[in-house]
């Protein structure tokens, strides 16, 4: 039997028991790698995953290989011995670079996949869950969203709790072309239920890298964006009720905290969490929105910073943030994934940082939380998928010949023993030699000027970052220096699009040297 053939038998002969309570994370555990799904060919940049509704766990990866591939294993029944297999699913085909995926559930049965990427074009696609009624590649989409003029760069479906009983389910959307739309999700004679527009955000000067709906409910509907120009606005409807002022430099994700926390006191009235390739995660409150905010000071209600164990900053990028239920006090837990691969937990009403996963990996470009396993995922830039558990395994590893019977079929099983060790080690190669430079930079480079290039000191040396290919770029600039002849000067020096050229300008106005 083929592996599309088991995945269809395990689907197809399931109970359907009710969706399981979130596994509350124990924060004396460590995570420890569990499985590494293989399948892309490029970047994976994104996740999403679908309500539990059959005893199953259902998520899905978009990749720069222009594919959302969809996985998806039985529920683990306790915590302890061997993870379940992963199953390879359906692959849904784009063009160009996809940078954004979400998931809804239809029905117990079905589902709903909504993909976006450099060609600025929404495909939708339904999906059947037992697998037994669609071939395992899908390149006809039963709908093409065609309005955005830039790359899509995430996609969002509101959740079920945000989703009042009867409303539509709203899709919100994110762009390099400083916009956002919302979609709302209604029958269709035609395929049974289509996505038709709702709201046109416009009010960002540069790209909305992400953004989120607050409330479905009709007639009070609230979302957030954040985007290139440092902002964060918040909306009702199409309508912008506050700015949100205080990271320095591009923000890019979006955590919405749950509505029904359990410690929302006066010192834990935490909305919800942004990121920023400032290397830091705020934390904000959606109270007090009676006011405009115009001024460009710091209004989070805090700041978390990664750090080494001596105490040391680490100011990686961060490029994504999402909430991760709850501990066992009932403080709301976040996870946050970005450059040097390493993955953070963070403790929201504690506002400490509590585990840390290493990666052997460039860059994790999203995390993702499985609540019914308590396990997360990792979109990394070597093209592959990782997944972390908690779960006890000092015994029950898979027998090894029964291991490569699985690995035939291509199945995703999990990691022997060996193999675990192995990548623990490379992970402890990777920290050492991250110290080792830290070490030798500080001792070599102390009188280091990140102001100096080229032998020329710069007032500042502001970071661009124009593409997600590439590191940021460098500009230098003095005070008094014209924005648009440095503006003009960068993209000549690297070749870039003359479309970028007030963006930049914009840029230098906001954050360059006074």
């Amino acid at each position: 039997m083929s592996d599309k053939g088991d995945a269809a038998q395990h689907a197809s002969t399931s109970a359907s028991p009710q969706p399981r309570q979130p596994i509350k994370i124990d924060l004396s555990k460590e995570y420890r790698i569990s499985h590494v799904l293989e399948g892309h060919s490029s970047d994976v940049r994104a996740l999403s995953s679908f309500e539990q509704v059959d005893g199953f766990e259902r998520f899905q990866s978009a990749s720069r290989d222009e594919t959302v591939r969809s996985w998806f294993r039985p529920i683990p029944k306790s915590g302890f011995g061997p993870p379940p297999t992963w199953y390879k699913w359906i692959t849904l085909h784009g063009k160009r670079y996809q940078n954004a995926v979400a998931s809804v559930n239809l029905s117990e049965d079905e589902g709903m996949t909504v993909m976006g990427g450099l060609d600025a074009r929404i495909l939708v696609y339904k999906l059947n869950f037992t697998g037994e009624s669609q071939p395992k590649d899908l390149d006809e989409p039963i709908q093409i969203i065609q309005e955005h003029h830039d790359n899509v760069c995430h996609l969002s479906i509101s959740s079920k709790d945000r989703t009042p009983e009867g409303a539509p389910r709203l899709l919100i959307s994110a762009s390099w072309d400083a916009t956002s739309r919302v979609y709302a999700l209604l029958p269709d004679a035609k395929i049974g239920h289509k996505w038709k527009a709702l709201h046109f955000l416009k009010g960002h000067e540069r790209s909305v890298l992400e953004a989120q709906v607050v409330s479905a409910e009709p007639g009070n509907e609230r979302y957030l964006t954040v985007s290139a120009d440092l902002k964060i606005r918040y909306w009702h409807a199409d309508k912008v009720v506050k700015t949100f002022t205080g990271h320095a430099d591009v923000i890019r994700s979006i955590a919405l905290l749950p509505l029904d926390a359990s410690k929302l006191d006066s010192n834990t009235t935490t909305s919800f969490a942004t990121c920023s390739n400032d290397g830091t995660i705020k934390l904000w409150s959606l109270e007090d929105l009676a006011r405009e905010e115009t001024s460009s000071k710091d209004t989070s209600l805090a700041t978390l910073i990664p750090r080494q164990k001596d105490g040391t900053p680490i100011l990686d990028l961060i490029f994504s943030v999402r909430f991760a239920g709850t501990n066992e006090n009932g403080d709301r837990l976040l996870i946050s994934g970005g450059e040097g691969g390493r993955v953070y937990i963070w403790n929201v009403d504690t506002q400490e940082e509590v585990l840390q996963i290493l990666q052997p990996v460039t860059t994790c470009w999203d995390v993702l939380f499985l609540p019914s396993s308590g396990d997360i995922v990792t979109a990394d830039s070597d093209n592959k998928i990782r997944v972390y558990t908690q779960r006890n395994q000092k015994t029950g590893f898979m027998a090894a010949e029964h291991r490569q019977e699985q690995k035939a079929k291509g199945l995703q099983v999990e990691l022997s023993r060996e193999e675990i060790e192995e990548f623990n080690k490379q992970c402890d190669q990777l920290a050492q030699s991250r110290v080792r430079a830290d070490i030798i930079a500080s001792e070599t480079d102390s009188g280091h000027d990140d102001n100096v290039i080229d032998g020329q000191r710069y007032d500042a040396v502001l970071k661009i970052d124009v593409s997600d290919d590439s590191e940021p770029l460098s500009l230098p600039i003095n005070k008094g220096d014209d924005p648009r002849t440095k503006a003009k000067a960068f993209i000549q020096q690297y070749s870039l699009s003359e479309r970028y050229e007030d963006d930049i300008v914009a840029f230098i106005q906001q954050v360059g040297p006074k």
